[in-house]
């Protein structure tokens, strides 16, 4: 999952391809789960060997964003899944789907209490 910054130092686009043959598996599901728990839970990236700015870059991440084609159903599933929220498409191609901090600890304490229901 290739992560690269824009704009703003303190967000992050995560982007990611999920081969024909394992598509409908969960993977990408669950990939994105590890990748933004990394990110907001322990403020670093497991996944890659990173260097100690690029560390304190992810530690000030406030914001993660998708960009997902408007026909990418299991994409925009994937996000939803995931807690984050479509935003207005910059794009007529594309939507945007953002997950800041403070709403990913939200919809987790959402899931928590969810779960003892």
């Amino acid at each position: 999952m290739p992560i690269s910054s824009v704009e703003n130092p303190h967000s992050v686009k995560i982007e990611y391809y999920i081969d024909e043959k394992q598509k409908g598996k969960g993977i990408a599901s669950k990939a994105l789960e590890y990748v933004v728990k990394d990110i907001y839970e322990r403020g670093i990236f497991d996944g890659f060997k990173v260097t100690h700015i690029e560390k304190e870059i992810i530690t000030k991440i406030d914001s993660i964003f998708l960009s997902i084609n408007n026909d990418n159903l299991a994409s925009q599933k994937v996000a939803k899944k995931n807690g984050f929220i479509c935003e207005e498409g910059n794009n007529k191609n594309s939507y945007t789907y953002n997950l800041s901090r403070n709403d990913y600890f939200n919809y987790i304490q959402f899931e928590k209490e969810d779960l003892k229901l």
